[in-house]
């Protein structure tokens, strides 16, 4: 039997009334009120052979967001991996994890290792240390060319304190091993003086 309009015109006060009801849910709940940020100590274009540090990117949350920093290359030939140390204070900043950047693996098309670790390096004032390294793996592996600002790997810190925290340097260090971008024959190709920059947490 075919529903009249009747009906339609029956149910619709209903439809309309469960429509605007769903609507209303996606507000509700806190709403963030500060967000982790990433200065760079120098903005772009960096110096090329240079490691240095760029915010990609940002997600908000009601505790203060994560910040997304890529580590990048600049204009260097013969790039086959790179290692090195970054350092800040954990005291209001966490860091979350690391992951691949589009270059080494040529946008998914190239087999990569990426190895990550911290360690505390008391006594305080704390420091935390993220020890990373990423390389091309596989028998065709090649070297590969970094034209413009490339980004090796991209790695996520969360706020753990509110707007307006001590902000805390996050840069290269190399108190371990120094930082460096290789050949496929252990070949240094980085050069000059690693960036690095500034984390903060800002009221929205």
């Amino acid at each position: 039997m075919r529903r009249g309009a009747a009906f339609v015109t029956a149910l619709l006060p209903l439809l309309l009334a469960s429509g605007c009801g769903g609507g209303g849910g996606g507000h509700s709940g806190p709403r963030p009120t500060s967000q982790i940020l990433f200065d760079p100590a120098s903005p772009p274009p960096f110096t090329p052979g240079a490691l240095a540090l760029v915010q990609t990117g940002t997600a908000q949350s009601v505790s203060g967001g994560s910040v997304f920093v890529g580590v990048t290359i600049t204009d260097t030939v013969n790039i086959f991996g790179a290692d090195f140390d970054l350092v800040f204070d954990p005291t209001y900043i966490t860091f979350v994890k690391a992951t691949q950047g589009a270059f080494l693996s040529a946008s998914g098309t190239v087999p990569t290792q990426l190895v990550t670790g911290t360690q505390d390096d008391g006594p305080p004032p704390d420091t935390k240390r993220v020890v990373l390294g990423i390389f091309r793996t596989g028998p065709a592996a090649t070297n590969r060319s970094a034209v413009g600002q490339q980004t090796l790997v991209v790695l996520e810190f969360k706020a753990n304190g509110p707007a307006g925290s001590p902000p805390s340097a996050l840069v290269f260090d190399s108190g371990l091993t120094a930082p460096e971008v290789i050949s496929m024959d252990g070949t240094v190709v980085s050069s000059g003086t690693p960036q690095g920059g500034t984390l903060h947490i800002d009221p929205l």
